[in-house]
């Protein structure tokens, strides 16, 4: 019969059977505790690999900046060019809240064009996921400012992940939107076009012409749009033919004008007051 190693009287079997139970209640406990650990390191594992971020900040003074979380600015108008890692970026375009006049955050590279205005002020928050190329020169500007532009540059290194729903028409979600490199917008190589005039009365209603004339045809390019929107209800939206994704150059809530340059490239192209709803199907060759 066992005995009690301290007290060195035998051990009765209720009393075996106490401490065999207290055993398997220690090593349950200890599994509890190492499947704890293991969620945790995953969860730690799950934000190294998250995709890089950078935090573009509008203000109601006009200005933006572009910066990595730590702080580093991203871009410089002189010198040499910020290097930062190639990859899968998550671009947090952040803004000062309410309905405000908010210049253009645009972002230029190879087969890449990106315009953002939190939809004329009405957002304060929207998500674009960028492809960076490695070993590639981007620029980003704000229109409120077109002389100053700002140069960076990726090394080899490859960061992050595209999302596993991406594609060249975007994500669904309105506020969470793919930029890669996609023929939406055209390259920024093309030649500079003119300006089209487009505006909205009171009532919604869009016109758009060009030298003076109402289009139908133009020749593939970068053209400035100068939009005058006097409806607190429609805007100017323009959308390629058989692409999702939509570029926004006034939001339905802005009254004022608006200047955008954009590289339209081969196709039909919609220019619309609101989403869904197209005045003008303008084929550019």
């Amino acid at each position: 019969m066992p005995y009690d190693q301290h007290q060195g009287y035998p051990l009765s079997v209720e009393m075996r059977a106490l401490r065999e139970f207290s055993s398997l209640l220690r090593l349950i406990a200890a599994g509890f505790v190492a499947a704890a650990m293991l969620v945790v390191s995953s969860a730690a594992l799950g934000r190294v690999a998250a995709n890089p971020s950078v935090n573009v900040n509008y203000s109601l003074n006009g200005n933006i900046t572009a910066a990595l979380p730590d702080g580093t600015q991203i871009g410089v108008t002189s010198g040499s060019p910020t290097v930062i890692a190639a990859g899968w970026y998550v671009f947090q375009m952040i803004g000062p809240g309410g309905c405000a006049s908010i210049p253009q955050f645009i972002l230029k590279g190879p087969g890449l064009y990106l315009s953002d205005n939190l939809d004329g002020g009405e957002t304060n928050y929207i998500e674009h996921i960028v492809h960076l190329l490695p070993n590639s020169t981007y620029t980003w500007s704000n229109d409120a400012f077109p002389s100053v532009t700002h140069t960076f540059q990726t090394n080899s290194t490859v960061l992050g992940s595209p999302p596993p729903d991406a594609s060249k028409s975007g994500l669904s979600s309105s506020n969470h939107t793919t930029v890669s490199s996609t023929d939406l917008a055209g390259s920024n190589a093309l030649p500079f076009r003119g300006t089209l005039i487009g505006a909205v009365n009171a009532a919604g209603r869009l016109t758009l012409s060009f030298k003076g004339k109402s289009v139908s045809t133009l020749m593939a390019g970068t053209y400035t749009i100068r939009f005058t929107d006097k409806s607190s209800t429609a805007g100017l939206v323009l959308q390629k033919l058989k692409h999702s994704a939509t570029v926004r150059v006034s939001g339905a809530a802005f009254i004022g004008t608006q200047t955008k340059s954009l590289p339209l490239s081969a196709g039909t192209w919609f220019f619309m007051p609101r989403v869904g709803k197209a005045t003008y199907a303008v084929t550019f060759k």
